[in-house]
């Protein structure tokens, strides 16, 4: 009888579902203690970190402000150098400050500005998260505050160190007053850094302190959670699962005493409810099944001796049908083969589950024929007929068919077999091959196959024969060596070694003799395939005469070609080198002739000498340049180039140019390159261009700056000169093109010719933007693989 109410859920579902309830509340509970615990022992950890990190980014500032007040009374280079060394560390911190105060930081970003900042790769990521996690606690963002005017005091010692190594560098350390000007603003700023650190670790502190508080009470709740939870759980699900288990036992020794009557009480509809129901109807039908137990028995014995029977001879899919025609048996292969079920066939005759429509009238014929004379022309041996399934289509099956007799009827014994993958795999070789023969026979390659065995060949195409010049015949049963077309045989037979023992060999050029002796080069793939049974190798043979004859060409050209650069660069400097001497003797006698006659000249004749002079000293630099311009790139040997400390020497060698014209030049850091010497001449020109042509009414600025792809470098010299009109752009870097006169702007009109041929040497490409009064800047790549 039933005995429970339907409003106590947790009572009335299964046993499983409340102990996964049970379990999955205790797992998610556990696990939110494991995750908070976790997140805490993360939190406190990226705190310490970031303390840790305060502690470097103090001692760079300190270690920096040490070597910069150092590099200011020794003037030593690398002493400024351990300035910026040491400032890595606060200016990697700024980086990732910086990309963390965007809405979408660059995760990449944080990372490498923290590594820089000599933060341990392991902490990197928890103090990121801590800080996105939580910028907005009142501490954090303290602390985030205080960082940002670190920063700031940082730029402005940064501003002031380049100030002092700018004055350095360009006049020594002769200027105390300056330079101890900048060093007080140092230690001003140094100050105020130590009281910003000071702050920046003791706001840190106070949030340690006070999220350790909050973890120990957000996990002591948890705690209590889980075990409160637990012992409930425990409990309802133990006195449930007893108190059924006790009434079904109290039955269960009634009816071991043969009392039938007894009934379970139902506490619960879960498993142990529902074994009590199902307890309770077992009894009622107990005795009625035993009473029918004894006729089920004989009939199972009959089933089980008939199904022993047939199965002893089933090795496949097996059919049974009776004398009637109608199936008795279906085993599970043929449910997959046909796709009946048994339920379904069972007791339907076999000419309408599995025989297609146009031989079912034979079939019947056929059986028929055999109950009456017991004889058939299918019978106990295989046959391949169609078949068809459920769904109607028909397949291609080996059958065997069995008669025998049980108890005075006979029984036919179908072994099916699904054979249309193999029929399938059949036609579709003989495709394959009809396939391949008919592209081997109409390509116009040469192709051939030979016998691995005996390297003797089986097959030629017609483009074959064409090029050989044998008949088919000729060549058909003989190998490569008894017709003789192989110039060289021990090429060709390592070739063959190769082959037998990777499958393949793919372009490797040879030299066949035809018919007639004329010479053929070929290019050769060979593949091992199985044709007919048999190993064979199918080589195709691509003419490359022609290609071979025009490579022997180009070789020759390009020889030629070398040369007469060579000679057109010696031709360049010898020319160079002796158009110098006439007009250094110019020079001399036109000094010599204003010497000795200067008082019998009149100012006209004066006049004609100084133009004289002027012209041979202009024709001097036109040779001088042209001389250097076929000079660029002789000498081929790559280099490893820092281009900080090669635009260092560059300025060092045009300071009193800068200095008279008071220029001032910015740059990035550039990178370290691998190139040619001649780089410095291309630094050199485009500066010097750039104070060439500078505005009159404002002082000169040139910054430079350089930054990388993929494959290459890309420089950018930027001025604030007078500009280029976009029109002649290209028209500068052509050889002797000026766009000014002589009297306006002294020059050859070389200069960027040059620079684009130190570029072009490189590989790279030069060009420019620019508008008339906007100034200019000039662009150039350098890959980053210099190809010889």
């Amino acid at each position: 009888m039933k005995n429970y109410s339907n409003s106590g859920w947790f009572k009335n579902i299964s046993i499983s579902k409340k102990l996964y309830f049970a379990i999955g509340v205790m797992a998610l509970l556990i696990a939110i203690e494991l995750l908070t615990l976790l997140f805490s022992i993360n939190t406190l950890s990226s705190v310490r970190a970031f303390v840790g990190a305060e502690g470097l980014w103090s001692k760079g500032q300190k270690d920096a402000v040490y070597n910069l007040r150092k590099y200011a009374r020794s003037g030593h280079e690398e002493d400024y150098e351990a300035f910026r060394y040491y400032m890595k560390v606060p200016l990697g911190d700024r980086k990732t400050r910086i990309e963390m105060g965007k809405s979408n930081p660059n995760i990449t970003i944080l990372r490498k500005g923290f590594i820089e900042g000599r933060n341990h790769p392991d902490d990197v990521d928890g103090m990121i998260k801590l800080f996105r996690r939580f910028h907005n606690i009142s501490y954090i963002h303290d602390a985030i505050v205080i960082w940002a005017q670190a920063d700031s005091s940082i730029s402005q010692m940064q501003k002031s160190a380049e100030q002092i190594h700018t004055l350095i560098s360009l006049s020594g350390i002769s200027s105390p007053e300056k330079t101890e000007e900048n060093l007080n603003t140092i230690n001003e700023i140094n100050k105020k850094l130590t009281v910003l650190e000071d702050a920046f670790s003791s706001t840190l502190g106070e949030g340690s302190r006070w999220l350790e508080n909050l973890i120990l009470r957000i996990l002591l709740i948890i705690a209590i959670t889980v075990e409160v939870s637990g012992l409930w759980l425990t409990i309802s699900i133990s006195r449930n699962i007893s108190k059924g288990i006790k009434e079904i036992i109290r039955v269960s020794e009634e009816v071991g005493k043969g009392i039938f009557k007894t009934k379970a009480t139902i506490y619960s509809g879960d498993e142990i409810g529902q074994l009590a129901s199902s307890f309770n109807k077992m009894i009622s039908d107990l005795e009625r099944k035993m009473l029918e137990k004894e006729q089920a028995e004989i009939q199972i014995k009959e089933r089980e001796e008939q199904i022993k029977t047939i199965f002893e001879n089933a090795p496949e899919a097996v059919v049974v049908i009776n004398q009637q025609e109608q199936i008795i048996q279906w085993n599970p292969r043929a449910e997959a083969i046909f796709g009946w079920k048994a339920e379904e066939v069972t007791g339907k005759h076999l000419h309408e589950i599995i025989i297609p429509h146009r031989f079912r009238e034979a079939h019947l014929r056929g059986f028929k024929h055999f109950l009456t004379t017991h004889e058939g022309p299918v019978l106990n041996k295989p046959v391949e007929l169609p078949a068809l399934r459920k769904d109607n289509t028909e397949f291609d099956a080996g059958i065997s068919i069995s008669p025998t007799v049980f108890k005075g009827d006979y029984f036919f014994i179908g072994f099916i077999n699904d054979i249309s993958y193999r029929k399938t795999a059949e036609k579709k070789l003989k495709e394959s091959e009809e396939k391949f023969y008919s592209i081997f026979h109409s390509s116009s390659v040469s192709m051939s196959i030979v016998r691995l065995s005996d390297n003797k060949f089986i097959e030629v195409n017609k483009k074959f024969i064409e090029t050989i010049g044998f008949t088919k015949e000729e060549i058909t049963g003989k190998t490569i060596a008894e017709l003789g077309i192989i110039v060289t045989l021990e090429i060709f037979n390592d070739f063959l070694k190769t082959i037998k023992k990777t499958g393949a060999t793919l372009d490797f050029e040879l030299s066949l003799r035809n018919k007639s002796g004329a010479i053929i080069n070929v290019l050769v793939s060979m593949t091992v395939m199985e044709i007919n049974g048999e190993k064979c190798i199918v080589a195709n043979y691509y003419d490359i005469t022609e290609k071979k004859q025009i490579e022997v060409a180009l070789q020759k050209k390009s020889e030629e070609l070398e040369h007469s650069n060579k000679e057109l660069e010696h031709f360049a400097y010898v020319a160079s080198h002796d158009l110098q001497e006439p007009l250094r003797t110019i020079i001399n006698y036109v000094g010599l002739f204003r010497k000795r006659y200067i008082e019998k000249l009149d100012p006209n004749s004066d006049e004609f000498l100084n133009f004289i002079s002027e012209a041979t000293k202009r024709m001097q630099t036109l040779i001088k340049d042209l001389l250097d311009y076929s000079r660029i790139g002789v000498e081929k040997n790559i280099i490893e180039i820092d281009c900080n400390k090669l635009l260092g020497l560059v300025l060092t060698d045009m300071s009193i140019t800068i200095e008279n014209t008071k220029c001032q030049i910015k740059w990035e850091v550039l990178p370290v390159i691998y190139g040619y010497q001649e780089l410095r001449s291309l630094f050199q020109n485009l500066i010097s261009n750039a104070i060439k042509y500078r505005k009159k009414d404002i002082p000169c600025l040139i910054s430079i700056s350089a930054k990388g792809t993929e494959k290459e470098w890309l420089f950018s010299f930027k001025d604030n000169g007078i500009g280029i009109d976009p029109k002649y752009h290209e028209r500068v870097f052509i050889i002797f093109q000026k766009l000014h006169s002589q009297k306006e702007y002294e020059g050859t009109g070389i200069g960027l010719t040059q620079c684009k041929k130190i570029v072009e040497l490189h590989g790279g490409k030069i060009w420019l933007e620019s508008e008339l009064g906007k100034g200019s800047t000039f662009y150039f790549t350098i890959p980053k693989t210099i190809q010889l």
